[in-house]
């Protein structure tokens, strides 16, 4: 173990120590505290780390302190999360293992609050980071303001938004703040039952005293009744140091969105508003109707509801505040504010809670009712009455008027009013609807109008109904007032089915109404008529109905032909007795028609017509024409139908054929044509009206061979009828292989047209002009020849029945081929991606096509350009795309020329490839090899060269086989190097190459961060390239990680470069510096960063008494290797270091002085975050705290003693009581400041026997502590009494309190007859076991 008096202790590593340096901590958690501030501060701080976890909860997160909570940003995050309902995991990294990543997370969970309109004042990731309380407290309450509190946009403060809530639902309770008013409990519970009436009836009752018990039992219910968490405990809310926002926390719970408050104030608003829905306090009150229709409610008077326009929501807000100042319910918002869709619920919620405590008024439309038989039912001509009744005292009777408007004009109505009310009468003059309004202060009231039928005479109404209709024919029915008065007249039909049909009444002038009756079915109809409700004389009324729609009539639509009889047949069996007529005419002469009786009520019309034309029948039953009458029926002349056209006889196969038909006066569907195939099977075909009469047939026939068509006029065949047509397919002809070009003097081919069907087949050679001869060898098949010349082109043309034949014409040219000559060919030897060419003369070959094709090494066939330059001369052009042998086949007219093919060599210098070489920059270093690669396997055939420096450097290439080299040479000067390539002569690609060569031993590395480097803190290097360009130098760090990354350097002065970095995360970083690759002198280097941050600090006490030793423990296992400082009060108090392995240490210091101790910690002279820590140190006299109370004397199992604690006047240290049982367990006692210096400290035994009270002040006993508690069990006394006993002499009995502890034993026994004499004895837990005696006396 290594101690160092002066507080400063090394921490070895393998490596050198490092240095760095942190910022100042920050004191007193960030808090400016004066007198009991801390106290209301630390209720803040639970309430809300309370809240905050109850955030958290569904994410399975927790935090236990608010300013270690959110260091790493990720609570933070799942925080946001939660209330925004949002995903922020992009960017966030969930393993923060440094400042860097902490603060990233943070700074995402700051963005997405400022993005959501939080506006996040003085606070920023680092205060996070830090702990600072203040700031984060601060952001707290924010959040608790903006997502549970509710943003607002009015005027208004949330603390008053809440507060009036708050006074207008308990008014008893006089609410008038956030703190005082709540801690006796009453103002809780009052709120409780007013969320649900009925939880808690007796909050009025509840004694001011108990207020930790009435808070509690309030917090208990809310809990169990709708779940609001504890965020403030009952101790903390019933405390005089309950602070403000801590309260508006809690309290928020009963009235954000969705909360028991919330609701109860809704449910009320709904009871009173029913003509409308109401779902929330936002948007349902924008437009300004619900406000007004609240309002009206209540009794106040909302000018123009509720007729007001929706999309007038100020205005209208305006109309229901006004109206509510009126019933004296001030506002909360501005009518403007209320119009905002975006308004917080808090405000209106606040506003609706106002009117609950109004007192409703009633209406002037309520202030007065009526009643009467008046305004049920009258008569005319006689006074009706009904009455009036005032509902309220003050009503008016100047105000109250009545008036009766009679169906055409107003009748006078006649009032009697007193102050209680009165009676109305009126006599109506017509009969009908009336209508009775009553007005209050101009205000029609309740009920009005009250409509009230008059009825007429109904003995004066007369009627008049036919006795026979056609149906579906109207029949008007007229009903005749006579003078009995206006009624309404109701008028049916039954029908012989028993249908009932509603007849439509209409009013007509003279006191006449007219009924419209159309009968839908024939037989007798019954018709009632009543007026107004009553039967009039004479109903029902009888008519009978017959319908001439339903004679069905067949073969009226159809066509005739001139000379056929036509009949048509009328069936009367449904149309009920009538008599049937019928006419017919042509050209306006009526022809003779003929009937005769087919069957019961069924009858035959024939007539024959004589001529062609349109000839009209109209058929009538009781002189109504039958449905679809008349009917014009088209007769045909079939003698004047003709056909013509060549598709009659000839058709092409798959090519559409027409023939046309002339048919005046007929249409489309009185012809009918058909194709029947060679087969027998049909075939489609397709007739279209040209017009004026004339009809196009159109078919296509698919097979050849002679196919059958059949024309029909109205089912007859047409003159001429069929024809038969030849189809035929000049396709199907085959025509044997015509050679293009030939030696031959005679040139034949054969010709099959054996498929192609009848035609005739024409052949011609040059137009004509050369004579063909064609021999048949029947079944149509035929051979034909030609005579032929050289060097002369035949064109032979063939066709079948005009159509040309597939594939003519042919041509055949007469050639030699050997007589094709190809020159200047000589050389066979040519370079790739270059133009090239032979030519070809065939002036003596005759006609041909000269084609030439180039086969590569890779088989590929590519076509060559071939053009003639003059007569019979070309000139073949080629280009080569790869390197090796090549083959060239020349044909003329499909024929090799003589040498062909031809095979040709082909080079490339582009396909030589060379690796290892640079252009520019630094190709290598003096007096090392430099190696490159060389690959010809794709150049084809030739020569390679390889120069370095104009060959004064030697190079050696090695073959490695497939023509690839291994290129080497020695440099042996640091300067510029040239490296030239040739093939055949020729520079290859890229070449020459240009480096340089360097001597990398002149670069030197320097600085500070080659050895002490803090985490997350810059650091620097500085390399010397000794004039050499700096482009080629590099610098890596490789971090424990894994992944390189590379540090960007700038240029101090000439020739000296600086690198700087940072590290972000421990263990040991790997720095690399090369030059063109190669490493300078002393690289690679090993760099392990340090961190204070990582530095943990704990058991460091806030106080201490003087001369009592204060200890700490430091823990820098993580933080790096360095030199770790500790001093107290700047090096004047000595701090004892003790390692405790590990990079673990004991820190310990005895204060000699009263006075504020400074304890500074360092790391490598960078301050440990928290540094400095304050311990007050306080000269106490324990001998004036002094404990005193019931509970330190004797006590009893299972029974709660309590004594209290006065620390006369000394502040800063610590009670604590500890209560040792005589089974050696050791039971914290409850502690309780009451008041500033005083404790309550209560406990509770649960063994007997002898026990040991530990009052502590700051650590140390105070006076008399130890403290000896007797404590006993009564119940564990066993008392051994004799039956009997004689008077006058001692009676000895056994008492046994081994197992009920330490007590004072006055009487055991004594009934009421014996008087008993015991001498009190006090009794030692040592004893166990007493004789005792007693004396009867009587």
């Amino acid at each position: 173990m290594s101690e160092s008096h002066l507080g400063t202790y090394s921490i070895a590593s393998q490596h050198a120590a490092m240095l760095a340096r942190t910022k100042e901590g920050h004191a007193a958690m960030g808090l400016q505290l004066g007198g009991d501030d801390h106290v209301w501060i630390q209720i803040q701080k639970k309430t809300f780390t309370n809240w905050v976890n109850e955030q958290l909860r569904t994410g399975g997160r927790q935090i236990t302190d608010l300013e270690t909570g959110f260091h790493d940003g990720l609570n933070l995050v799942a925080l946001v999360e939660v209330l925004q309902q949002k995903d922020l995991s992009r960017g966030v990294e969930k393993r923060a293992r440094n400042d860097h990543h902490k603060l990233g997370n943070i700074g995402v969970a700051l963005q997405a609050l400022t993005d959501d309109g939080v506006k996040l004042v003085n606070i920023g990731n680092t205060d996070i980071l830090e702990g600072n309380l203040k700031l984060i407290l601060g952001l707290v309450w924010t959040l608790i303001l903006r997502y549970q509190i509710g943003k607002n946009k009015s005027m208004f403060p949330p603390k008053k938004l809440m507060l009036t809530w708050i006074q207008e639902i308990i008014r008893e309770c006089q609410v008038t703040n956030f703190t005082t008013d709540w801690n006796n409990g009453m103002s809780l519970s009052a709120m409780v039952d007013y969320c649900h009436p009925g939880l808690l009836p007796n909050w009025r009752h509840l004694n001011r005293r108990d207020r930790l018990q009435n808070v509690t039992a309030a917090m208990i219910v809310a809990r169990e009744q709708w779940g609001i968490p504890l965020v403030v405990s009952p101790e903390d809310f019933s405390s005089d140091y309950l602070d403000e926002l801590s309260s508006m926390t809690y309290l928020s719970y009963y009235m954000k969105r969705e909360s028991p408050g919330y609701r109860a104030t809704l449910n009320w608003v709904k009871e009173k508003v029913v003509d409308m829905p109401v779902s929330n306090f936002a948007t349902d009150w924008n437009d300004g109707r619900m406000l007004c229709s609240l309002v009206t409610t209540l009794g106040g008077e909302v000018p123009g509801y509720p007729h007001l326009n929706p999309n007038e929501g100020q205005y209208n807000n305006q109309l229901g505040i006004d109206a509510g100042r009126k019933l004296g319910v001030e506002p909360v918002l501005s009518a403007k504010a209320m119009a905002d869709p975006d308004v917080e619920h808090l405000g209106i919620m606040a506003y609706a809670a106002r009117f609950q405590n109004a007192k409703p008024r009633m209406s002037n439309e309520e202030r007065v009712a009526i009643s009467g038989d008046g305004l049920k039912v009258a008569y005319v001509g006689k006074t009706a009455h009904f009455y009036l009744e005032f509902k309220e005292k003050d009503v008016d009777t100047k105000g109250v008027k009545a008036e009766v408007m009679g169906p055409t004009q107003p009748i006078r109505a006649n009032l009697s009013l007193t102050s209680h009310g009165g009676s109305a009468t009126y006599i109506p003059m017509e009969s009908g609807m009336h209508q009775v309004n009553v007005y209050c202060d101009d205000t029609l009231i309740k009920g009005c109008p009250v409509d009230v039928r008059v009825l007429p005479n109904i003995e004066k109404v007369t009627c008049s109904v036919t006795d026979r209709c056609a149906v579906g024919v109207t029949q008007e029915i007229e009903i005749h007032e006579n003078g009995a008065g206006k009624g309404n007249v109701w008028v049916e039909a039954y029908s012989p089915a028993g249908r009932t049909d509603h007849c439509p009444v209409t009013e007509k002038k003279g006191h006449m109404y007219v009924a419209a009756f159309t009968p839908y079915e024939s037989g007798e109809y019954k018709i009632t008529v009543t007026y107004d409700g009553h039967a009039i004389r004479g109903s029902p009324f009888s008519c009978n109905a017959f319908d001439a729609a339903n004679v069905r009539i067949s073969g009226a639509n159809t066509s005739g032909i001139v000379g056929q009889p036509l009949t048509i047949v009328a069936d009367t069996t449904d149309a009920g007795k009538g008599e049937l007529s019928y006419v017919v005419t042509h050209m306006g002469r009526n022809l003779p028609v003929r009937v005769d009786t087919r069957g019961v009520n069924i009858y035959g019309l024939a007539f024959t017509p004589q001529s062609g034309g349109e000839h009209k029948a109209a058929v009538y039953y009781s002189g109504v024409e039958v449905r679809g009458s008349p009917y014009f029926i088209e007769v045909m002349d079939t003698t004047k139908v003709g056909i013509s056209g060549d598709g009659l006889k000839v058709a092409a196969v798959d090519r559409p054929t027409t023939f046309l038909i002339n048919a005046a006066n007929l249409s489309q569907h009185d012809l009918e044509v058909s194709l029947i195939t060679p087969r027998g099977r049909p075939s489609p075909v397709r007739l279209y009206d040209r017009g004026e009469g004339i009809f196009e047939a159109q078919f296509t026939v698919t097979e050849v061979g002679e196919h059958t068509i059949d024309v029909k006029v109205m089912g007859r065949p047409a003159a001429g009828s069929p024809w038969k047509c030849q189809a035929y397919d000049a396709s199907k002809i085959i025509v044997s292989t015509i050679p293009t070009h030939s030696k031959a003097k005679t040139v034949e081919f054969d010709i099959d047209a054996s498929r192609a069907g009848s035609g005739n087949l024409e052949i011609m050679i040059n137009q004509g002009q050369e004579e063909c001869v064609v021999q048949s060898f029947g079944n149509q098949k035929f051979r034909a020849q030609f005579q032929t010349k050289p060097a002369k082109t035949y064109n032979i043309d063939m066709k079948f029945n005009t159509d040309v034949v597939p594939g003519s014409p042919w041509r055949v040219n007469t050639m030699d081929v050997n007589r094709v000559r190809c020159v200047d060919f000589e050389q066979r030897v040519f370079a790739v991606n270059q133009m090239s060419s032979i030519e070809v003369n065939t002036a003596e070959a005759g006609e041909g096509d000269l084609k030439a094709t180039l086969i590569t090494p890779s088989k590929q066939h590519i076509p060559c350009v071939v053009y003639e330059t003059t007569r019979d001369v070309y000139k073949v052009e080629f280009t080569i795309n790869e390197a090796g042998l090549h083959t060239l086949e020349v044909l003329f007219g499909g024929q090799h020329i003589p040498g062909s093919p031809f095979t040709i060599k082909a080079y490339d210098p582009g396909q030589i490839h060379v690796s290892g070489l640079l252009h520019g920059g630094v190709g290598g270093i003096v007096n090392q090899p430099v190696q490159f690669n060389v690959d010809a396997s794709e150049a084809g055939h030739g020569n390679l060269e390889i120069i370095v420096n104009g060959g004064y450097v030697e190079c050696v290439a090695q073959n490695v086989g497939h023509q690839k080299f291994r290129a080497k040479f020695v440099p042996n000067q640091a300067k510029n190097h040239t490296v030239e390539i040739k093939f055949n002569g020729e520079q290859i690609n890229d070449s020459p190459w240009d480096f340089d060569i360097v001597d990398p031993s002149k670069l030197t590395v320097t600085g500070e961060g080659l050895r002490n480097v803090m985490l997350n803190k810059p650091t620097w290097f500085d390399i010397n390239t000794g004039g050499l360009d700096s482009k080629p130098l590099l610098a890596k760090m490789k971090p424990p990680s894994g992944n390189d990354q590379v540090l960007s350097t700038r240029e101090l002065m000439h020739g000296v470069h600086r690198a700087e970095y940072t590290m972000t995360e421990p263990g040991y970083h790997t720095l690399e510096v090369t030059y063109a690759g190669y490493a300078v002198t002393g690289s690679p280097y090993s760099v392990r960063p340090f961190n204070p941050s990582d530095i943990k600090v704990t058991d460091m006490p806030t106080t201490s008494n003087m001369g009592d030793p204060v200890n700490f423990t430091v823990d820098a296992a993580k933080a790096g290797s360095g030199n770790l400082e500790i001093m107290v009060n700047g090096g004047h108090v000595d701090c004892e270091v003790t390692d405790l392995g590990h990079q673990r240490f004991r820190g310990r210091f005895i204060p000699l002085e009263a006075t504020l101790h400074t304890v500074d910690m360092r790391f490598n002279n960078q301050m440990v975050p928290g540094s400095p820590w304050t311990v007050f140190v306080e000269e106490q006299d324990i001998r004036r705290v002094r404990a005193y109370g019931e509970g330190l004397g004797a006590s009893r199992i299972n029974q709660t003693s309590m004594f209290e604690v006065d620390t006369g006047g000394l502040v800063g240290s610590k009670i604590t009581a500890d209560l040792r049982t005589p089974t050696k367990r050791v039971v914290p006692c409850r502690v309780i400041e009451s008041s500033r210096g005083r404790f309550k400290v209560d406990f509770t035994v649960t063994e007997a026997g002898t026990h040991y009270l530990d009052v502590k002040y700051g650590g140390r006993h105070i006076s008399d502590s130890p403290f000896t508690i007797m404590v006993s069990d009564p119940g564990l006394i066993r008392v051994d009494v004799p039956n009997k006993g004689d008077v006058g002499k001692p009676v000895f009995f056994t008492v046994d309190a081994s197992s009920a502890g330490s007590l004072f034993l006055a009487e055991c026994l004594k009934p009421p007859e014996v008087n008993i004499r015991l001498t009190t004895l006090l009794l030692k837990q040592v004893l166990t076991t007493w004789m005792l005696s007693m004396v009867i006396v009587q």
